[in-house]
């Protein structure tokens, strides 16, 4: 504690007891490797998320012109394209997932 801590004013002041009862811990050094695995995932990450707000979109969009405009040709569209969006997506991952298992 320090000086102008109110406390330790109140207390007495720091004790050593207190330093000795706390250990100290180093934190570990983590490197971040560069190369071509961490592009990789990166790069596949940023596709999978583009990929997910097109099906998300496309859906929620799509079943809301069904819904509220009865707009059949436009919805019908919309939740196949992201139907469509959501689909490329899981396979891109499972693809992905699959080469990482078999290295």
């Amino acid at each position: 504690m320090s000086d102008r801590d109110p406390l330790d004013q109140r207390l007495g002041g720091e004790s050593n007891e207190s330093k000795e009862i706390i250990p100290t811990i180093e934190a570990p050094s983590t490197t971040i490797p560069d190369g071509q695995p961490a592009q990789e995932v990166e790069t596949l990450f940023w596709r999978l998320v583009i990929l997910a707000n097109i099906a998300l979109f496309g859906v929620a969009v799509g079943v809301m012109f069904l819904l509220f405009e009865a707009a059949f040709q436009i919805g019908g569209l919309l939740i196949a394209i992201g139907a469509i969006a959501g689909l490329g997506g899981y396979v891109r991952y499972r693809r992905f997932k699959r080469s990482r298992i078999d290295q």
